[in-house]
């Protein structure tokens, strides 16, 4: 079977997404009224 190859647009917008959800869940995670450890919780799921 033969390998396709992704074009370098692809990555990039597939790494600008990534970033961007990254980012708007950490900013929705500093706004949220929870407990520091909750939010540590959820944090590290984010790490993972």
């Amino acid at each position: 079977m033969k390998k396709q190859n992704v074009s370098g647009a692809f990555v990039a917008a597939s790494w600008i997404a990534l970033g961007a959800g990254m980012i708007g869940y950490i900013a929705g995670l500093v706004r949220a009224e929870m407990e520091l450890n909750e939010k540590g919780y959820y944090f590290t799921i984010l790490l993972y």
